[in-house]
Order: C-alpha cells, then structure tokens, then sequence
C-alpha cells in the first residue's frame, strides 16, 4: 500500500485519521487550522491515489467505508510515528511531561480531565493536563501564554488570538431535589412554573456576565426572581440541589450525568420550544476553542478532542 502514496504527504494521512475518528469536516478544519476546501483537496487526493472510496457522504457528516475501516489503523501508525520523530527531535528529555493549561467552563469540564489523558496515551504522548476554571479575564491569560487553550462563551479573533466555533448549547435541562414539589405539576418545565421557584444561577463567563437568561425572561416578564444563590463549580451545585428547594438550569451533558447519580437530584429537559422562549433575549450559549494564533506546539488531535468532546456535550444529536 505504502507504494501508492508517492503524490500524498503526511498532512493528507493525517486529514483521513481525524475524519475517520470525528466524522466531522468542519472540526477536523478547524483542528488542524486550514479551510474546508483543503481538507476536501487532501481527501480527494488520497481517494485518487488509493483508487477507493474512503468516506460516504451522508446528510448529517460521513459514514466510513469498508476500506477505510480496513486501512485505518495503518494510517494511524503512520501518523504516530511521525509525531514520535518530531517529538525525538524537539525534546532532549523523553521522559519529560510538558504542561498544557487549558481553561474550560466548570459545569462542562467534567471528565475532560481522563478524556485527554486517554487520548495522549492513544497517541502515545506524555502530558500534564491543568484544568482551570475559565473567567472573565481568559483571552489577557491566553496572550501572557499563562493559558494555552480555553473553550469559551465568545469569540476572540484578535491580532494575536483566534477562536472556533464549537457549537451552541442547544439542550436544557431543569435540575431539583426528587422531592421538590415541582415534579408533582402537570409541566415541570413550563417557565411561568420555574420562575416561582427558588433559583441558582450558574455563573457562566461572557455568557451570563450581565444577567442569567431566566433573569432576563423574569425581567421581561415584570417578575422578580427568587435568587438563592450563585455557583460556579459542578460540586458545589450538586451540594445545594441536594440540600434545598433551589432549581437549576443546565446544558452540559456530562454535568447531567455527573448530577444524576446523586439519588436526591432529578433533572428533566425543556422542550426545545421553552429553551428558545427563555433565551430570546440572552441567545444560546456559543461556545468556541480559543488559542493564541503562533502557537504551534499544541497538537491537532488534543485540539480536535476537546472540540469533540464539548460538541458531544452541548449540540444536540441530529
């Protein structure tokens, strides 16, 4: 097979690995920091070259064939061997674990932690992971180089910073105590209901910065909303639902699952007619993959992984 590739490069090997793991074009373009029509070039020219079909192209993304299945891990090998020379030529040190920062939103970081770990081991990589809770001050943090990577609410593209579209949050889900009388209404969900309720607001960065979308829509409404408290972090939130008679609303999925295995906590999801009502004013929450322009050293399949995994959290599936 290595014969037939005398007209590809490493970078078309390398654009049929991350589609064949995502099956998503548009993040495998952004991973790598090239536009859609050269990931299409580079696949094409690879089809050429192997005279097979690789990807089946389907309404939603793209459906692997036969032979890509068959081909794969061999271009994987391809690829992490490639990465393994660079590595030998850049560090003095194999042993030696480089740090990556990466700022991330506290509800949607859960598990990020053991994705990446999993994923460094996959491609036989050693690094240190610091998660840090993303703030107001992110993209400052970003160009001190104090931060390498942040998945945030806004966009950053500056003469020195780029951010890329992820997703938005398009799934909502309202978070109680099992006991909590709101169950027992014939619509748990219906927003007039949840604004009756003792609230806690989930303090996102750039996103809720002014106002929280139900403080929004209970303004709007010319209600005034029972605040009980603010949180930040997964832990603390699932301590007050355990304990009070506060709701929550959520959109990341691993925060869900994180909260459903505490047998006092019951969450259900809002229609997607109610999540557009109560976020007319304040719009979905966006989330993008923010770096800084020139840095080169943070590998496209840790960029690619973070991207999948915030996309599996807040996009909902077609």
């Amino acid at each position: 097979m290595m014969s037939k590739f005398k007209q590809n490069n490493l970078f078309d090997i390398q654009v049929f690995v991350l589609l064949y793991e995502s099956l998503n074009s548009t993040l495998v373009g952004q991973a790598l920091n090239v536009p859609a029509s050269k990931i299409s070039r580079s696949l094409k020219a690879l089809r050429h070259s192997l005279d097979a079909p690789l990807f089946i192209r389907k309404q939603h993304g793209f459906e692997r064939s036969q032979f890509a299945d068959e081909i794969y891990p061999s271009m994987k090998k391809i690829i992490q061997i490639a990465e393994n020379c660079s590595r030998l030529n850049i560090e003095s040190d194999n042993t030696h674990k480089k740090e990556i920062v990466i700022a991330c939103p506290p509800l949607l970081s859960s598990n990020l932690s053991r994705l990446l770990q999993d994923k460094a081991t996959e491609h036989q990589k050693k690094y240190l992971f610091n998660i840090k809770p993303c703030t107001g001050d992110v993209g400052s943090l970003i160009k001190q180089k104090e931060i390498d990577l942040a998945v945030t609410h806004r966009a950053y593209n500056t003469e020195q910073l780029q951010s890329d579209f992820i997703a938005e949050g398009e799934s909502l889900f309202l978070v109680g105590n099992k006991n909590h009388p709101i169950w027992e209404t014939v619509n748990p969900t219906a927003l007039d209901n949840i604004l009756k309720q003792a609230y806690i607001v989930i303090d996102m960065p750039e996103f809720s910065d002014l106002r929280d979308p139900l403080e929004f829509y209970a303004k709007d409404q010319g209600v005034e909303l029972n605040i009980e408290a603010k949180v930040s972090a997964l832990a603390d939130l699932g301590a007050l639902l355990e304990t009070s008679n506060g709701m929550a609303l959520v959109s990341s999925l691993s925060a869900i699952t994180f909260l459903n295995k505490n047998s006092d906590i019951r969450s259900m999801k809002l229609s997607k007619e109610q999540q557009l009502e109560l976020c007319q004013r304040s719009g979905l929450p966006r989330h993008y993959l923010t770096k800084r322009k020139q840095n080169h050293q943070i590998p496209s399949w840790l960029q690619l992984a973070i991207t999948q995994f915030i996309y599996d959290n807040v996009a909902l599936k077609p």
